[in-house]
């Protein structure tokens, strides 16, 4: 068996400002250092160093009592797939890599207890793949644009529900997409996504409440040529949960039964689509 070792640590400054009924600032800046090594039973161990310096920003107004209007932006540092073993160079870690996102919205109160969430957001990172001599490296560059809402809300006193929904357009953009060696959208990235919430906890029953969620993904690529596709799928998840009281500790007790519509779906492996 290959083991994974990834050893992440940072210094930094932050700075966070909150000003009454106006808004909040926010800025941090840090050093990141970055060490990941792959040890493998038949062949050399793949060893991968960085030390990038990472940022963020974000800022919040508070445009009145019910509207605030937000905006932020974040250089951030994730880990990269290991070459599969259809590539010509099986197991190699392709070490760290630098992601971009922007995002902004806005969250407004429409009654009390109701609030709606909605923003936009932009996520840039190195797409990696296999390229024309199979040779799995950086073929370009992969963006996430898309829009996400949410709303939570308590229509009874004792009624709690969270709505949200995601539109994703994943494109990858390279010198293998241009060679048609691979499609423009990556596999793995349904473009719709959208979560229904309930949890209903009267305080008569005593620590007893119930809960259920629908969960609902789109139909999305399968491989890299977008030659297959995964049917849409939408589940169901209900269940039961029971908090009481051991001495002076709290603890509960907790009944599930998941998909209970029984709809299945393949999984893809964003990496193994290949």
């Amino acid at each position: 068996h290959s083991r994974d070792t990834v050893r992440q640590g940072a210094s930094g400054v932050s700075y966070v400002g909150r000003w009454l009924d106006v808004g909040e600032f926010s800025a941090g800046v840090q050093k990141a250092t970055y060490r990941r090594t792959v040890d493998y039973p038949t062949r050399a161990s793949a060893l991968t160093r960085a030390y990038p310096w990472l940022y963020n920003a974000t800022l919040a107004i508070q445009a009145s009592n019910r509207l605030t209007v937000y905006a932020g932006y974040t250089r951030g540092l994730e880990d990269s797939a290991i070459a599969p073993e259809n590539a010509t160079n099986p197991g190699e870690a392709s070490g760290a890599t630098l992601t971009k996102q922007i995002d902004a919205g806005v969250r407004f109160r429409l009654a009390p207890g109701t609030t709606l969430v909605a923003g936009v957001f932009e996520v840039k990172k190195p797409y990696f793949d296999r390229d024309a001599l199979s040779l799995f490296t950086r073929v370009g560059t992969l963006s996430h644009r898309g829009v996400e809402v949410s709303v939570s809300a308590a229509p009874l006193p004792d009624l709690k529900i969270v709505a949200g929904a995601m539109l994703l357009k994943a494109r990858v953009d390279g010198a293998t997409v241009q060679q048609g060696l691979i499609a423009a959208t990556p596999p793995g990235r349904p473009p719709a996504i959208a979560r229904l919430n309930a949890n209903y906890a009267p305080q008569s029953w005593r620590g007893l409440s119930f809960t259920s969620q629908l969960s609902f993904e789109d139909a999305h690529y399968a491989n890299r040529l977008n030659t297959v596709k995964i049917s849409k799928q939408t589940t169901l998840d209900v269940g039961a949960r029971y908090t009481f009281a051991i001495r002076n500790a709290i603890a509960s007790l907790r009944f599930d039964v998941q998909n209970l519509n029984n709809s299945y779906i393949w999984t893809v492996n964003p990496v193994s689509g290949q």
